[in-house]
């Protein structure tokens, strides 16, 4: 499923690794716990990656979209619709300036929201912004158990306004710093959804997950999935990531 090889020795230094090994994850700043985990997503610097979004409603299936991902760097990203018909060839891109929907048959982008729902409880932000660190700052670290099992909870709170929610609770396991489950909330301080990160497999740069589940917290009964199918690096000229090439893509 995925290409690889940079191992996870890259992702930290040799004596945090050791720590991590012997359990001793509370010697990290919650800086560092956010950053081992923004890896688990993102294996190589410049890459592409293919994702299915699944959403359910009661556990029944109702639509299925796909797309391929450009990502560089921790600003620019470019997703391309592929599945279904009727949204292929539709454009999300991602900068520092902010995030474009374009589709072919219109002259323009046009400006979008982080947070506009892409499909059920999954949001633009979800598919096209890729570290945690570049759009929150830890606010406050706590432990907490769920069941026999330990957690780090880093409680992160918006860069800014224009990230797509105000703050998100999120649940590294306190052995190995992967991440387990992260709740999203707006600024009325309602939960709008939990994420659940599953199906870690280990390549040759290391650990990640090929699973995220989202749990529509508005609504019980809706659940979409999204599925990493596959991903490799990839070196991007600067101009893909910019407004006025979007009309050339194919």
């Amino acid at each position: 499923m995925f290409n690889s090889p940079r191992t996870v020795a890259v992702l930290l230094p040799l004596t945090v690794l050791m720590l991590v090994c012997c359990g001793h994850a509370a010697a990290f700043s919650g800086d560092e716990i956010l950053a081992q985990v923004d890896q688990f997503r993102n294996l190589w610097d410049s890459y592409v990656v293919n994702l299915v979004l699944e959403n359910r409603m009661d556990s029944v299936p109702t639509k299925t979209f796909e797309f391929e991902v450009y990502i560089q760097g921790k600003d620019d990203s470019l997703a391309k619709f592929l599945a279904p018909p009727s949204e292929k060839g539709k454009l999300l891109l991602t900068t520092k300036d902010g995030m474009y929907f374009y589709v072919p048959s219109t002259s323009r982008p046009i400006r979008i929201s982080p947070i506009q729902r892409l499909l059920g409880p999954v949001s633009n932000s979800d598919v096209a912004r890729t570290y945690f660190s570049e759009d929150y700052n830890v606010a406050a670290t706590r432990t907490a158990t769920e069941g026999a099992d330990s957690f780090i909870v880093l409680d992160l709170s918006a860069k800014n306004k224009n990230v797509g929610y105000s703050r998100i609770e999120l649940w590294v396991t306190s052995g190995l710093l992967r991440p387990y489950k992260a709740l999203y909330y707006v600024v009325s301080g309602k939960l709008v959804k939990t994420c659940y990160y599953e199906g870690f497999v280990k390549t040759d740069h290391g650990w990640t997950y090929s699973v995220i589940r989202v749990e529509n917290a508005l609504n019980r009964r809706e659940t979409t999935t999204m599925t990493i199918r596959k991903a490799y690096p990839k070196q991007f000229p600067a101009y893909y990531f910019s407004r006025e090439y979007l009309p050339k893509i194919r």
